[in-house]
Formats: structure tokens, C-alpha cells, sequence
């Protein structure tokens, strides 16, 4: 999955070279520390995280040594970023109009808009 969704950022104006602090939460049983990870804690939940930094295009690469996709992408511009649960059951993806117009039909990604309304819905 992280390759479909590296492929649309990138077509969405995304560098696949860019710079991105990717985070891992320590808690896994099932994971290895990614190579050259620092342990530090992430806001907003304060979880213990390994986090590296990286390209975007290696991440498909740490994912295999790690055990599992990373749980936050957040890129050197903060133009855009990834967040997902730490039970891989959704991951919310975040940016410009041009980069969530590219990410909702992408063949391979099951993706829904979600509103200011709609979010408010499921909170109350």
C-alpha cells in the first residue's frame, strides 16, 4: 500500500526525493527498530516512537525491514502528511486539494472525503 500511495503524492507534486521524519511506535511485538531510528516521544498521544529520517521513496524498503509500514509521514515541508492508527485499520491522508483529488480515486486505495461536518458527526 505505501508504494500506491507514494506513486499518487508523487503524481500529485510530491518529490519522491523528499525528506520525511517517518515514526514506528515502539509498542509492536512483531517489529525491529528501523536502521539508524532515534526513540523519542510524538505528540499528540505521546507515544514512545522510533523515528528516522528518510525519503519518501525508501519507505516501501523500511517497511519490509521493519516489519510494518511506519505510522506517521511527515515530510520536511509540511505541505502534506500520513497518519495511521497504530492498528493499521485506516490512515488519514492530509494536503492540498490537488494531492486528496488525487488520493480518492487512485485504483488500489479505498479512500472516503471526510468534511469538517462529517468529522464532527463522528466525534459527538
Amino acid at each position: 500500500m505505501a508504494s500506491v500511495l507514494i506513486d499518487v503524492l508523487v503524481r500529485s507534486g510530491v518529490a519522491r526525493d523528499e525528506q520525511v521524519v517517518l515514526g514506528w511506535w515502539s509498542g509492536y511485538g512483531d517489529t525491529v527498530a528501523p536502521p539508524n531510528a532515534h526513540l523519542d516521544f510524538l505528540p499528540p498521544d505521546d507515544r514512545e516512537m522510533w523515528l528516522v529520517l528518510s525519503r519518501l521513496g525508501a519507505i516501501p524498503r523500511l517497511t519490509k525491514q521493519v516489519g510494518r509500514g511506519p505510522t506517521r509521514w511527515l515530510p520536511m515541508s509540511r505541505s502534506w502528511s500520513v497518519v495511521s492508527d497504530f492498528y493499521d485499520r485506516s490512515v488519514i491522508v492530509a494536503g492540498s486539494t490537488r494531492l486528496v483529488d488525487a488520493v480518492l480515486p487512485a485504483p488500489g486505495l479505498e479512500a472516503v472525503f471526510v468534511t469538517d461536518r462529517t468529522r464532527r458527526a463522528v466525534l459527538s
